[in-house]
């Protein structure tokens, strides 16, 4: 068990005055409510809003209300890599699940299969739902362009984009109807939450029929949600996220599939705990966008797969694909063991989950399937400080001092763990290296011998030795090494040493 600080892999801070300004809600009852709704309405220009339990929820009400507009319809589309309460909420719905495969590139629909799948079931789609998965946005205006028919609605998953904007307009609301989630994790908290925004009358009517039947948190809930508050505001941050991680059976980080999710109005607390919110998400903002340039920056050099986001980053975590299993297995364990933050995102694709895989079990989503074995995501959220950065960056530099993507013949090894082997550099087979710095890009040919100096049995006397007089022999950066060759001083960067050479 690791105790120490340790990262969250995604994270909105809970502040005591926000705690505070909970229990003021509880005293101002149904105003406080209708204080959110209004700024929420303000703020994105929306003329309806709807505040509930969860993202789950608020997007079980919308396919409910859609359906009962359409009840010929039953069918939703998503991609078949996102978030587990997607479908969980459309099985809650009394709806089916249809899938399109992604594109690797984006992390969204795949438009050429989005086509063929709206051509195919035109009569029997009631909605679709593009996700804006991990705050990689959408290109909302190809949607549009492929389903050109008004009976399919676009649903637009904000749940991890809430504050981001496409052209002038913020994501949930550019489709007929959009949902934010207001979770832990997102990019506001209020400890559990949803809202649910569009200007689409009909819709809205829809709406408030099925809101209006909701119920409310009663007294258990309510104080479970308070006791819930506290333990975020403690244990979300990194010098004690070690505990509640460490405890198997809260199951902190697991992806699951629940269909038996509360449905309930969002509480007066809640509420509460959202005063400022709009100053929290701005500064929230500024620091997700600061930290995820610092990780394009820095994951340049990498053989890793980045997603940028063709605009200012609004990551909620920063996804990054790791192609090598080797690889980004080593990068969670390593992780794990040194709390880094950084982690898998969903365990398998839509169409692997063991309740709905006979529904899928004839057809095939290659692209979504090996982006759940091969997506990690690096942290951003505000409790991310650049030393943890730093940290990070370390650990994935050297892995006992050896980058990831060095390649080491057979039969190589490294006498002393302070031998630091750089990037992209290429070693032959049965060399032996000392304590030595290979930086970055060199190449070393077979047979080759780079001990640790010089002159190792004498000491600074010119005297015989017992104990070993080791020094760092420095092989600069570009540098060639040829087959046999004896390495016992240091050369400078992009340095042709023949074979059998011997360097002194």
């Amino acid at each position: 068990m690791r105790i120490g600080r340790t990262i969250p892999p995604a994270a909105a801070p809970i502040y005591f005055r926000d705690i505070i300004n909970g229990f003021k809600g509880l005293l101002n009852g149904n105003q406080e409510i209708k204080r959110f709704e209004h700024e929420l309405s303000d703020y994105f220009n929306v003329k309806n809003i709807f505040l509930v339990s969860s993202g789950k929820c608020a997007l079980t009400l919308i396919l409910e209300a859609l359906h009962d507009l359409q009840p010929e319809r039953n069918e939703v589309l998503i991609p078949a890599y996102i978030c587990f309460s997607v479908p969980s909420a459309i099985v809650r719905a009394g709806l089916k699940v249809i899938l399109c495969d992604v594109d690797p590139d984006t992390l969204t629909f795949n438009l050429y299969h989005l086509r063929r799948i709206i051509k195919e079931r035109s009569e029997q789609l009631l909605a679709i739902v593009p996700a804006h998965l991990f705050g990689l946005p959408v290109n909302m205006d190809d949607i549009k362009n492929i389903i050109r028919d008004p009976s399919i609605t676009i649903v637009e998953d904000a749940a991890q984009t809430m504050g981001a904007d496409y052209k002038g307009r913020y994501f949930g609301t550019i489709g007929d109807v959009g949902f934010f989630s207001l979770g832990r994790g997102k990019a506001l908290s209020t400890i559990e939450g949803g809202v649910i925004l569009t200007n689409r009358g009909d819709i809205a009517k829809k709406l408030k029929s099925a809101y209006d039947t909701l119920a409310t948190y009663n007294s258990l809930r309510l104080i479970a949600l308070i006791a819930k508050s506290f333990l975020l505001w403690v244990f979300s941050r990194p010098n004690f996220f070690w505990l509640p991680k460490s405890l198997p059976f809260l199951r902190v980080g697991d992806t699951l599939y629940d269909r038996n999710f509360k449905k309930l109005i969002l509480s007066c607390y809640q509420a509460g705990t959202a005063k400022n919110w709009k100053d929290k998400l701005h500064r929230f903002s500024k620091i997700r966008q600061k930290n995820s340039q610092l990780w394009f920056h820095l994951l340049k050099s990498f053989k890793f797969k980045l997603y940028s986001a063709n605009s200012d980053p609004f990551y909620l975590r920063f996804p990054v694909r790791v192609d090598d299993k080797e690889i980004k297995d080593e990068l969670l364990k390593v992780s794990n063991n040194d709390g880094l933050g950084i982690m898998f995102t969903y365990p398998t694709s839509i169409n692997l989950i063991p309740e709905l895989r006979t529904d899928f079990a004839e057809r095939q989503f290659a692209n979504a399937e090996q982006m759940a074995e091969k997506i990690v995501t690096f942290p951003v959220h505000p409790f991310v400080k650049e030393r943890d950065i730093a940290n990070i960056m370390k650990s994935l530099n050297s892995k006992e001092n050896c980058s990831w993507d060095a390649m080491i013949g057979f039969g190589t090894f490294c006498s002393h763990r302070k031998a630091v082997l750089g990037k992209n550099i290429s070693i032959g087979a049965y060399c032996i290296i000392g304590t030595a710095i290979i930086e970055d890009d060199v190449m070393i040919a077979s047979r080759v011998s780079i001990p640790s100096g010089k002159r190792q049995h004498l000491n600074e006397k010119n005297k015989i030795t017992k104990r070993l007089n080791l020094s760092t022999v420095r092989v600069g950066k570009g540098s060639w090494i040829g087959e046999g060759a004896i390495i016992m001083s240091d050369i400078k960067k992009k340095t042709i040493v023949s074979a059998g050479s011997v360097i002194k």
